[in-house]
């Protein structure tokens, strides 16, 4: 009769540890859920400014601009020594914390001299950070500046 009692204590224990367990790691994922829905890859395009913002606060760590026409391709990725990235980038003069690519090879110019063509469309596109990417359209005029973004 004692050999029984004592295993029935023992598996309501471990039931118990179950319990407190499955609690534990229903939290832990609730939290982890939690965090990744917070980073945000949404972006605005500030027309007046000529700037690429993030209306949700969350930085500009990688970020690809393509040319709808061309084959042509800009990938801004954030350098490894700066630490939190930038809200914004300005068109007409892209930060030095910024590594750009286009086609996949380093940008031969300065950030500095990075510039639009001029009567084109392309699609801005936010990626990372474990959320799903973002994207957005804009045209540029005579100019190559941006005159529209939706």
């Amino acid at each position: 009769m004692q050999g029984i009692k004592k295993h029935q204590m023992n598996r309501k224990r471990l039931q118990i540890n179950l319990n407190q367990l499955f609690k534990k790691m229903l939290a832990y994922h609730s939290l982890l859920f939690f965090l990744s829905c917070s980073y945000n890859n949404q972006i605005d395009f500030n027309v007046e400014n000529q700037t690429i913002i993030t209306p949700k606060g969350d930085g500009i760590d990688n970020l690809s601009i393509s040319n709808d026409s061309l084959i042509e391709t800009y990938i801004f990725t954030l350098k490894d020594i700066y630490g939190e990235p930038p809200k914004c980038i300005k068109l007409s003069h892209i930060d030095d914390s910024y590594k750009i690519y286009l086609n996949g090879l380093p940008f031969k110019g300065e950030n500095k001299t990075f510039k639009l063509k001029r009567n084109s469309s392309y699609t801005i596109e936010k990626f990372g950070g474990g959320a799903s990417a973002f994207s957005l359209k804009i045209w540029t005029n005579e100019e190559s500046q941006v005159y529209k973004s939706e």
